[in-house]
């Protein structure tokens, strides 16, 4: 369908982009203090450009294509569109917080529930309207983006995208959902029995229909032919069950590494990559740490160093030595570089993890945590999740490489695998799923 607009001006402009939110569990992991979220995008892109921290179901996309589409048929200046869709975004976010599906925004939309309501009865300074970048279209315009579902101006449904519209509305035909976003848009009452009914058949946990697996099927083999060194994990993406075993102890979630590099042997310099740079943030993120928290708090830190703290030290020197010098290899400010040319004991360790982390805040403009031996930002550590990783090396008698091993997954960060893994099922779903 053609975008309508009010001038020829609108089309010439650069598409249209949103800010990808990353929401971090706690205030450490926020300030990014070593660098590491440019160089893990980098190396998660190898695998899953598609994915962010918020893409996690493939329905959103569902949703978001069949409001695109919808919006279609409007007249409004590029600045609208986000408020355009979240009008009826609202919709399906009522739907799904009546059938308590846990979408994003879903505080906001439970506190629209009502006996009825429509379009017009909100007010344009509720804050549901706020904050228009976190949402569906914030979140997954640049999934829809390089799975190909949207053009490159960011708005306008692909062929693919129109259609995955169509599949999404027609889940059930005697209340289609563009039929009821164009009641919506035009003010009629909704009660809270019709939103249930739209939650039921259109929210997160609805079935997924065959026309949109379907679609699925087709995107997942066009991504394979443009990106073929990926396409065994989407042929046969790790299972749920492996997923869940992999990630529930230590152990174990080295076993999920070195099976992955033999499953999808294709992949090996990435999967190597990925790896090992976890498990050198993992640690660089345990030595400032800890050196902010001897700082902080002496009474209980001060002086307070790792059990085999220079063998520790020695293997992080020679892993980073492996990791600079191997393929696919991304720094951040050269850190681990530092580190492979480092002397290979605990002191030293920390001035490099110190010295890196005071130029990169200050490259960014933000002030330092510590400036070696004084602290000048408070509250920057999580107590519990140090003395956490410090109970690693109390507990493991198998070396500094276990101690390493209990730190990556410790530090484990978001790869993606179990969202492949998701969006296969949803393109390959078991027979009695589909609608």
């Amino acid at each position: 369908m053609p975008w309508m607009c009010e001038t020829k001006k609108f089309k010439s402009k650069p598409a249209m982009r949103f800010t990808e939110y990353v929401v971090l569990e706690s205030v450490d992991k926020a300030t990014d203090p070593l660098g590491f979220r440019r160089p893990a995008g980098v190396l998660q892109d190898m695998l899953f450009p598609q994915f962010t921290v918020l893409t996690l179901r493939p329905v959103y996309l569902s949703s978001l294509c069949g409001i695109l589409d919808k919006l279609a048929d409007e007249t409004f200046k590029a600045q609208q569109l986000s408020q355009r869709f979240r009008a009826l975004e609202i919709y399906w976010g009522i739907a799904n917080a009546s059938v308590n599906s846990s979408i994003i925004n879903v505080t906001k939309y439970q506190r629209l529930l009502r006996e009825q309501i429509s379009l017009d009865g909100i007010p344009k300074r509720h804050p549901i309207y706020q904050r228009l970048s976190y949402g569906t279209l914030g979140h997954y315009s640049s999934a829809a983006l390089r799975w190909g579902l949207v053009e490159s101006n960011g708005y306008t449904p692909t062929p693919l995208g129109h259609e995955l519209a169509v599949a999404f509305a027609s889940r059930n035909r005697a209340r289609r959902f563009d039929d009821a976003l164009a009641n919506w848009r035009d003010n009629h009452v909704v009660s809270q029995g019709d939103f249930e009914q739209a939650g039921k058949h259109y929210g997160l946990d609805a079935r997924v229909s065959r026309g949109e697996s379907d679609i699925w099927r087709q995107l997942i083999d066009n991504w394979c032919k443009k990106n073929p060194r990926v396409e065994p994990l989407w042929r046969a993406p790790p299972e749920l069950q492996t997923l869940q075993t992999g990630f529930a102890n230590a152990v174990a979630y080295q076993t999920f590494w070195t099976d992955a590099g033999q499953q999808y042997d294709g992949l090996a310099t990435e999967l190597t990559a990925i790896a090992r740079f976890e498990r050198l943030a993992a640690a660089t993120q345990f030595v400032l740490d800890l050196h902010i928290a001897s700082l902080e708090y002496g009474d209980t830190f001060r002086g307070v160093m790792p059990q085999g703290a220079d063998a520790f030290a020695a293997d992080v020197t020679a892993l980073a030595d492996a990791y600079v010098t191997a393929p696919a290899f991304h720094d951040s400010r050269r850190l681990f570089a530092s580190i492979a040319q480092a002397t290979g004991d605990f002191a030293a360790l920390t001035r490099c993890v110190v010295d890196h982390h005071i130029d990169h805040q200050t490259a960014k403009g933000t002030s330092p945590i510590v400036d070696h031996d004084k602290l000048l930002v408070s509250g920057r550590v999580n107590l519990d999740t140090l003395k956490d990783a410090l109970a690693i090396f109390d507990n493991t008698s198998d070396g500094a490489a276990a101690q390493l091993g209990g730190l990556q997954y410790h530090y484990r960060r978001q790869w993606h695998f179990e969202k492949c893994r998701n969006w296969h099922d949803w393109a390959f779903p078991q027979a009695e799923t589909v609608q």
